[in-house]
């Protein structure tokens, strides 16, 4: 790049974004769904900002079964970067950036991204390890599944509750992602929890035979806090059972992991009278449930309601995609279109700054540089969305929220919630069966084994035995009275007629009235 290029004040700066885009059917990250975000933030970038000339190329796979597109995408992004770009070598792009939703293809195109030092950035998917700058430097994501929220949101929980002892209850069948991140949250539970013990159990929902009363047994000889990752049918089941074991008391909570309210993972809430049933409500009684909350848009939410409708109504029209009754729009699309406005906004930043700049660096649009921009740095967004924040390294933070169903109303209210900045705080009140929060253990243990309750069956036991002990002492010293004076009556009754000899003699007194009488 001249530096040169940028001595004119008001230079249009000329954008280049390349987008890998899926057209798998089965996945809510594809050109279907995250299409009409990218034409709409287009729209209001050339609105915003007038000297920002963005194009677009979308490759994607057309009809390819997804198996061909995942073995040859890196062959045909760099076919493209290489060969067929609208560009010649003298007036290349000022720059370029690869914007994507991303899927199984995300880590290959972060690769490629990194090599030619570009700005990377994705709205759905991630790399596990994409805070480590060192590796992925220039790669920024704006997914509203941000697992550092998901992590923080489980540390504070169960720090703010004083719970060390947890269950891990995961369905595989469900999402790949739900037994991923429950295995990513047990590891972290285990490394920053003094003397935590966190059980993972896993179960096939599947499965005609699957026994949820053995788990449940098993469970309540292991821990009080269920966290439970999966569907909501076997969400459902759980519950039910946990109702005839007479586990939702309020002895024990469970706590249902909820990427975001969508069709694709069930109905989390109990709203359909016709479906409910005693042992139901109990257990919902005893469930919270943990989730992202969605972007609310500023004011009363219009502006946001607005735009997802014509999303929908786009994706229609160029994909032929119909969602399905009661299908909402998920976050993804939300994502997609803060992602394209965020680098909008640091493109311009740059603009204005070199426009009024002496001295233009030659790497002033490097991936490196354009990425340090986004982090630690809060998004206005437009005036259709609230604020977009990027941490440290380039994650977006997402508000979340721990959330309870009124049985009865059929209700949801936020009981917790985790702002931007990762502090949990309440936001109401925890309506619950018996005491809150649920204790980490029963005072005498899950099996009766706490010292405590030791001692005192120890202490009992001493004193029944002792009582014990005395009155049978007492018994039989009662006893050996009562035979010695029965032996001594009885010696006494068999010698009645025996006298001593001196009784038998008669005094001389005696003997000389008896002679007088003779007389």
């Amino acid at each position: 790049m001249n530096s040169s290029n940028f001595n004119t004040t008001g230079r249009v700066l000329q954008v280049e974004i390349i987008t890998m885009a899926l057209t798998y059917p089965l996945r809510l990250g594809v050109l279907a769904y995250v299409g009409p975000a990218f034409d709409s933030a287009r729209n209001d970038i050339r609105n915003k900002y007038p000297l920002l000339n963005v194009t677009q190329t979308l490759i994607h796979g057309g009809n390819a079964p997804y198996s061909d597109w995942l073995a040859q995408y890196e062959n045909i992004l760099a076919f493209y970067y290489y060969r067929k770009r609208p560009f010649s070598p003298e007036r290349l792009p000022d720059v370029t950036a690869i914007v994507m939703a991303g899927a199984d293809d995300t880590i290959g195109v972060g690769q490629f991204a990194t090599q030619l030092d570009k700005l990377f950035i994705t709205s759905v998917a991630q790399a596990p390890d994409v805070r480590n700058k060192e590796k992925w430097p220039t790669w920024i994501t704006t997914s509203g599944i941000s697992r550092t929220a998901f992590r923080m949101m489980f540390e504070n929980l169960v720090r703010m509750f004083s719970w060390s002892i947890v269950s891990i209850v995961c369905d595989v069948n469900s999402n790949s992602f739900f037994e991923n991140v429950s295995d990513y949250i047990k590891q972290v539970l285990l490394s920053t929890l003094p003397n935590a013990q966190v059980t993972r159990l896993v179960f096939d929902s599947r499965k005609s035979d699957m026994d949820y009363e053995k788990l449940l047994q098993f469970i309540k000889n292991t821990s009080r806090v269920v966290l439970y990752w999966g569907h909501s049918g076997a969400l459902h089941k759980l519950l039910i059972t946990a109702a005839r074991i007479n586990m939702t008391q309020g002895d024990y909570v469970f706590l249902a992991f909820l990427p975001f309210r969508h069709v694709s993972f069930g109905n989390f809430g109990w709203d359909v009278p016709d479906n409910s049933s005693a042992e139901n409500d109990a257990g919902f009684k005893c469930l919270l449930i943990i989730e992202s909350l969605p972007v609310r848009g500023k004011g009363q939410g219009e502006n946001i309601t607005q735009m997802q409708s014509q999303w929908m109504k786009r994706s229609k029209e160029l994909d032929n995609n119909t969602y399905i009754p009661g299908e909402t729009v998920s976050p993804h699309p939300m994502s997609t279109y803060m992602s394209m406005m965020a680098l909008a906004e640091v493109v311009d930043d740059i603009r204005q700054e070199i426009a009024t700049s002496s001295h233009v660096s030659a790497d002033e649009f490097s991936g490196r540089k354009i990425a340090a921009r986004f982090m630690n740095r809060t998004f206005s967004m437009s005036e259709q969305t609230e604020s977009l924040t990027i941490d440290k390294v380039g994650e977006r933070i997402v508000p979340m929220a721990v959330t309870q169903l009124d049985t009865e109303t059929g209700k949801i209210s936020v009981v917790l919630e985790q702002d931007a900045r990762l502090r949990l705080r309440s936001a109401g009140r925890v309506v619950w069966p018996n005491v809150w929060p649920v204790p980490n253990r029963p005072l005498c243990g899950f099996r009766g084994e706490a010292s405590a309750c030791q001692k005192n069956e120890y202490s009992r036991l001493q004193y029944g035995v002792g009582s014990g002990m005395a009155l049978l002492l007492a018994i039989m010293i009662t006893s050996v009275l009562v035979y010695l004076r029965l032996v001594q009556s009885r010696r006494s009754a068999d010698i009645w007629w025996v006298m001593e000899p001196i009784l038998l003699r008669v005094s001389s007194t005696q003997n000389n009235k008896l002679a007088d009488s003779r007389r």
